[in-house]
């Protein structure tokens, strides 16, 4: 077991955890920021927000194919389909991108370690994590 001596332990990598972990790490401060997930972003990143305008992103273009004839405008084919691993590809693509940038700012900051696992709080001023392998 180690033992690690920070100011401040932040729970949770997402939209709020991440600026706030480095809001205080660029005030001095030394800060561990926990992250149970797959990387910085939290929910809204990996399963909510961002996923889901990804795809209304894809159906909204889509539909503006499927109509587009209602504004003069002649496609080769009326059968416009979606190639779902392309739109599932995108999605991956724009989810590393976000979350590998935020890791990289947070690298950025010597006083802030970022780590992945899962932390249990013992009392108000100790902790235990057990981290990803």
């Amino acid at each position: 077991m180690t033992i690690q001596q920070v100011e401040f332990l932040v729970i949770g990598g997402g939209p709020g955890g991440t600026p706030a972990a480095m809001a205080l790490a660029s005030a001095g401060k030394s800060v561990m920021l926990v992250e149970k997930g797959q990387g910085l972003g939290g929910t809204c990143l990996f399963e909510g927000c961002i996923p889901s305008k990804i795809f209304r992103e894809s159906a909204r273009r889509l539909r503006e194919l499927k109509e587009a004839e209602q504004f003069g405008l002649c496609l080769p084919s009326h059968d416009v389909t979606v190639n779902w691993s392309a739109v599932l590809e995108r999605k991956r693509s724009i989810l590393q991108q976000r979350s590998e940038a935020a890791l990289h700012k947070s690298e950025q900051l010597p006083t802030l370690k970022t780590v992945f696992g899962v932390c249990e709080l013992l009392s108000s001023s100790s902790a235990i994590i057990e981290m990803d392998s």
